[in-house]
């Protein structure tokens, strides 16, 4: 018998397409933030994300609330973020690039 697909195959693609929970599956996410604001109103989203038990924070450049300093200047030139689904474990992150601009609030590969 001769099969299109071998079942390895079929899992490997399974595996590619694995679509996210219920709870993660309508995270808003970001390509690329436009400015800095929409970069500080992302991570008011990841907060409330953490916040209410949806999310945990697993590795951060500095805590959500801390990354700009007192004189009110980023604390670094790249700042990071990942969260990570409580139910199904899938992996956000939130980058920004201080120096340059740019960055973005994705789910990782």
């Amino acid at each position: 018998m001769n099969r299109p697909f071998s079942f390895k195959h079929i899992l490997t693609l399974a595996l590619f397409m694995k679509t996210m929970c219920d709870n993660c599956k309508d995270t808003i996410t970001r390509e690329q933030f436009y400015s800095a604001q929409d970069y500080l109103s992302c991570l008011d989203y990841i907060a409330e994300l953490d916040a209410f038990g949806q999310f945990a924070i697993i590795e951060q450049t500095c805590p959500l609330d801390a990354v700009k300093n007192p004189a009110g200047k980023w604390i670094a030139d790249v700042i990071h973020h990942k969260i990570a689904c409580t139910v199904c474990g899938d992996v956000f992150s939130a980058y920004a690039d201080t120096y340059h601009g740019g960055g973005y609030f994705k789910k990782d590969d």
